[in-house]
C-alpha cells in the first residue's frame, strides 16, 4: 500500500519501538485499560446474537486487544470468533501473527492503513464488532474523522465501533495538550519525545455530530479510575431484512 501523510515516520517509529522491547508478542498494556477493555466490550458482546462472531480490530499493534476481544466474546454469547485485524506497521503485524498464531490465520492479519478502503474489503466487508485502540489519535488531525467514519462503514447492522482514546477536550488530554507543547517546543521533557506525535482526537465532538441519525445510537464511556474514553457507535438493525440477515 502506499503510506500517505507521514506514514513512514510512523512506521519507524513503531519499528523503533519493537527493537526497543516496548512492543513484543507477549507485552501487555497495565491493568486500568485493561479493565476499561474489559467493561466497554463485555457489554458489546454481551447483547450480540448467540451464533459466530466477526470482530475486527484497526490497527492491531502486536494482537494484545484483538486476542482479549476474542476472548470476552467467546465467554459470553459467540458460539465462534473470527478475528481479523491489520497495523499500519509490518514488525506489528509480524508479533500479531505470532500471538495470535492458534486463533486467527495469517492472511487474517494485514499490513493497511485505517482510511484505506481496500484493506476492509480484502478482510471480508463488514464486522459484528469494529474497535481501534490509540489509533486515531496516531492521525493527522485532518484524516481523524474521515477514519472513524471508515471504520463505521465497517459495522454491519446490528454490531459496534468502539474507539478507544483521550478525548483532547478532557481535562487529561487539554494537560497532556500542554505538556507536550512543552516537551517539544522548550526542550522540557515532561513527556517521552513519542508522544508528542499523537494528536487527541475530540471523541465528545464525534458523538454530537453522530446524535440524530437515525440508523446509529451513540455514547461515550468514561471512568472515574481512568482518563481514556470509549466512543461507541452501534448501527441499529433498520428493516426486517437486516434483521433476517443476523
Amino acid at each position: 500500500m502506499t503510506h500517505r501523510g507521514g506514514r513512514e515516520s510512523l512506521v519507524e517509529r513503531y519499528h523503533g519501538l519493537i527493537r526497543g522491547g516496548v512492543y513484543s508478542s507477549s507485552s501487555k498494556h497495565g491493568p486500568p485499560d485493561r479493565r476499561f477493555f474489559a467493561e466497554v466490550l463485555t457489554a458489546i458482546v454481551d447483547v450480540l446474537p448467540a451464533r459466530p462472531v466477526a470482530i475486527l480490530e484497526c490497527g492491531c499493534g502486536s494482537g494484545e486487544w484483538l486476542d482479549e476481544a476474542g476472548r470476552l466474546a467467546m465467554a459470553s454469547r459467540a458460539t465462534a470468533v473470527e478475528l481479523a485485524g491489520f497495523d499500519i506497521t509490518p514488525g506489528l503485524v509480524d508479533l500479531a501473527r505470532e500471538r495470535l498464531r492458534d486463533r486467527a490465520a495469517p492472511e487474517r492479519l494485514l499490513v493497511g492503513d485505517v482510511i484505506d478502503p481496500e484493506v476492509y474489503a480484502t478482510l471480508g466487508g463488514t464486522f459484528d464488532l469494529v474497535f481501534a485502540f490509540d489509533v486515531v489519535q496516531q492521525l493527522p488531525r485532518a484524516e481523524q474523522r474521515h477514519a472513524v467514519e471508515r471504520m463505521l462503514g465497517a459495522v454491519r447492522a446490528g454490531g459496534a465501533l468502539v474507539v478507544f482514546d483521550h478525548d483532547r477536550d478532557s481535562p487529561y488530554g487539554r494537560r497532556m495538550g500542554m505538556k507536550k507543547w512543552i516537551t517539544r517546543h522548550l526542550r522540557i521533557p515532561l513527556v517521552p519525545r513519542w508522544y508528542i506525535h499523537a494528536a487527541y482526537p475530540p471523541l465528545g465532538r464525534y458523538a454530537a455530530s453522530i446524535v440524530g441519525r437515525h440508523d446509529l445510537a451513540v455514547d461515550v464511556i468514561t471512568r472515574p479510575y481512568w482518563p481514556r474514553r470509549a466512543l461507541v457507535v452501534r448501527r441499529l438493525v433498520g428493516s426486517a431484512e437486516e434483521a433476517q440477515a443476523r
